[in-house]
């Protein structure tokens, strides 16, 4: 065997490495053996740094054949780890015979294919331990760095985080080393007394039999040791995810125990649906919706569309005293602007035309219950008055009545809009919206809940095939679910289940793939695709906007002309002649429906 430092001889080629890490006057810890030609030659490796190999005589290591490319993988040591990349050469790396995409670490004996040549990775255990215990910093950065290549190469880790009251976490660490591959990395947070584990390449379904392994390890220098573990894709597709769903298993677990984020959602039957609640945020939102039933205040709930407003209300009723009373849903949106009033109040027989009886509204129907007000702000302002009444004096007056009836019902209002901004507006009444907000939730878009995602998707591809009568259990390989987890979801848990009743529909095998995903979650780039001429035209959003302003100001000034134009700032006869221009009736002023909004 030729040794690195001397002159270097394969198939007749001579190359000179000056010096190599005898030079740089390194211990010699790691290196490679090169075997071609029936020869071989060894090539020792600094204990930290980057080395490249390849055909350039500007490479590290030199290495001149037509089979390997000018700089073909890089070879980085750092705290005792040592990585091989291929630098998107002609031939590609193979190590151990599979072909490499992005960093991997190598471990003793591994066999390593560039071009003609096989090199065979060497390291001395004993002299250089693969695994220094890394910090909490410096396991995170670790952390990320395996999930963003579990991410782009649709590869698996697991995650443990172990704890125990006063528990010397730097020396307990040191025993689960015995127990590590070469790969994995191990850290600790004295702070918080915890040790963690990252375990590259370890499948879900190989997490309990770790587990099991590392308690044992652990469980005679912290005999109340408790574990929680997570994994990618399973549990999540980012740090953050990975880390608390690690840690709230931990929380849930008991001594001498490793529970599985998966195990650990909060699972609530609400009003006849099951709720799953696993991020942190959302726990609080629930926590305080239990709270706040228990008081008879009005309640709003703001969120983007499609984030579980209503189940938010019905949250409230299901924890409240009124539960055995009725929970009506009404959505302001949808109901007809002239059969809003009627609706909502009731009418006596002969009030209008077509009132053939009387006819209670919905809220004197929800006595004793709760009305869930869905897009409140979409009411107009002379209904906004009338709940106001309601709200205030229990009182309502039923279309064409001249006598008052009391009501018993709680409120609970919910938007998508921001009602400060309509508030100043003028499209919204500021008394009702104060009276309306005596407490406020805001639930998080589905984006903000990325350990719920995972298990929200697998819950409704269930219940989508029990629905069709279907005995399937769908699996989600690594990259459809890496897709669904980096779309943004505007439409939040709404467009989820939408889009797990479409891949339900169209899935024939078992196993759920990129392609079975909707377009615009698989390729989120096309909605950007959208030729201009489909967008409305400028004119005709200027001309709809006036007439929206126009209507609403009009209604603002119970139909007095002058306040109105005064309102917007126009002057008199223009704001005259705009009402015959829109076919705004100046007597009884018909607000205007805004353009749809997606519910």
């Amino acid at each position: 065997m030729t040794d690195k430092s001397l002159d270097l001889d394969l198939d007749g080629v001579t190359q000179t490495i000056e010096g190599g890490s005898r030079a740089l006057g390194l211990p010699r810890r790691s290196y490679l053996v090169a075997y071609e030609s029936g020869t071989s030659t060894m090539f020792h490796l600094p204990s930290q740094g980057q080395l490249v190999i390849g055909r350039s005589a500007q490479a590290d290591i030199c290495l001149p054949y037509e089979s390997i490319s000018r700089q073909h993988v890089a070879i980085r040591i750092a705290n005792g780890v040592v990585e091989i990349e291929d630098l998107k050469s002609h031939n590609g790396t193979r190590v151990n015979g599979v072909r490499i995409e992005g960093p991997h670490e190598l471990a003793n004996d591994d066999v390593i294919n560039i071009g003609v040549l096989a090199l065979v990775f060497k390291t001395d255990q004993q002299t250089a331990s693969p695994h220094p215990i890394l910090d909490s910093q410096r396991f995170q950065q670790r952390l990320l760095e395996e999930v963003e290549r579990a991410a782009r190469y649709s590869r698996s880790l697991t995650l443990l985080v172990f704890h125990a009251p006063a528990l010397e976490s730097v020396k307990a660490a040191a025993t689960l080393v015995p127990k590590l591959r070469v790969m994995d990395v191990v850290g600790v947070d004295p702070d918080r007394g915890e040790i963690l584990v990252l375990l590259p390449e370890a499948p879900a379904d190989a997490a309990p039999a770790n587990a099991s392994r590392f308690v044992s390890a652990l469980i005679g220098v912290a005999p109340n040791l408790r574990g929680g573990m997570a994994s990618c894709p399973e549990d999540g597709f980012d740090l953050d995810s990975l880390l608390s769903g690690a840690r709230a298993a931990l929380d849930e677990a008991a001594p001498g125990t490793c529970v599985a984020a998966s195990e650990t959602p909060t699972r609530m039957e609400i009003g006849g649906r099951v709720v799953v609640v696993a991020e942190p945020a959302m726990t609080r939102v629930f926590s305080l919706l239990r709270k706040l039933a228990t008081a008879d205040l009005p309640v709003l709930i703001m969120g983007e569309t499609g984030v579980g407003k209503e189940i938010a209300a019905s949250a409230i009723h299901h924890w409240s005293r009124r539960s055995a009373k009725p929970l009506l849903a009404i959505n302001c949106a949808a109901m007809q602007e002239t059969l809003v009033e009627s609706d909502l109040f009731g009418h006596e027989r002969g009030a209008f035309s077509g009132a053939v009886a009387t006819k209670p509204g919905k809220f004197e129907a929800a006595h004793g219950g709760t009305v869930f007000l869905d897009e409140v702000g979409e009411l107009s302002q002379a209904i906004q008055a009338k709940l106001l009444r309601v709200l205030e004096a229990k009182q309502l007056t039923r279309v064409g009545a001249v006598r008052d009836i009391e009501v018993d019902i709680r409120i609970v209002a919910a938007t998508n809009l921001n009602l400060l901004d309509e508030v100043a507006a003028g499209r919204f009444r500021r008394d009702l919206y104060y009276r309306l907000s005596a407490a406020t939730v805001t639930i998080p878009a589905l984006r903000e809940r990325p350990r719920e995602l995972p298990l929200l998707v697998r819950r409704f591809l269930a219940d989508a095939l029990r629905r069709s009568g279907s005995d399937r259990q769908l699996a989600i390989d690594p990259e459809a679910m890496r897709a669904l987890c980096a779309y943004d979801w505007p439409g939040n848990v709404r467009e989820l289940k939408n889009a797990a009743e479409y891949v339900a529909s169209i899935v024939t095998g078992d196993t759920v793939g990129l392609e079975h995903l909707p377009a615009l979650v698989a390729n989120p780039d096309r909605a950007s695709e959208a030729p201009a001429a489909k967008l409305p035209k400028l004119a005709d959003e200027i001309r709809e906007l006036e007439r929206r302003r126009i209507a609403d100001a009009l209604e603002a000034a119970h139909g007095n002309q002058t306040h109105a134009a005064e309102l917007i700032g126009m002057p008199l006869r223009t704001f005259v002649a705009k009402l015959k221009q829109h076919a705004i009736s100046p007597t009884t002023p018909a607000r205007p429906g805004r353009p749809p909004r997606s519910q």
